[in-house]
């Protein structure tokens, strides 16, 4: 088993999605430090299901998700949680698909949500760390600026309240 072959593994990354890349790196922000940069490819030729953000796919006229190939890619990259102690960014080349209609969305990574700059397994560990510290404290555990993570704080907390019944409430204190 070569180091892609054990990162995939590591990632649980399923077809289409395998490591083509993985390299150490200076860190931008301190260059005595190295970070892994681990970076996915879509096999060629592999079929997408463009999902909206309210988890509901393109369909056709039958209503069966519609498979697409890829027809351009978008560059993306994610903070993942490190490895041992570096700190490990995801790259990626998300496909682009067409509806035919001129829409040409970017797939969602299966690994990450839409637009936010970390992966989902990185933004979990920032969630369990944030019940027990302060998120000043979380942001230089993990060498991000905190108002980036209270970002999705804030998004995880709102949709976690959204879903409390507070109907039977009849008084505080």
């Amino acid at each position: 088993m070569d180091n892609k072959d054990l990162f995939t593994a590591a990632l649980q990354l399923e077809y289409p999605w395998k490591v083509s890349k993985v390299e150490f790196l200076p860190d931008e922000d301190d260059p005595k430090e190295m970070t892994l940069h681990i970076t996915i490819a879509f096999e060629r030729g592999a079929k997408f299901v463009f999902y909206y953000e309210d988890g509901s796919a393109w369909t056709d006229s039958s209503g069966k998700p519609i498979e697409m190939t890829a027809h351009d890619t978008a560059d993306r990259t994610w903070r993942h949680l490190n490895f041992f102690q570096y700190k490990t960014y995801i790259h990626a080349k998300m496909p682009k698909v067409s509806d035919g209609e001129g829409q040409c969305p970017t797939v969602r990574a299966p690994w990450a949500r839409k637009n936010s700059g970390f992966t989902l397994l990185f933004e979990a560990w920032v969630m369990e760390l944030a019940k027990h510290l302060p998120v000043s404290v979380v942001a230089k555990l993990v060498g991000v600026r905190d108002n980036r993570l209270w970002r999705f704080i804030k998004r995880y907390v709102d949709a976690a309240r959204e879903l409390e019944d507070y109907s039977e409430v009849d008084s505080i204190g």
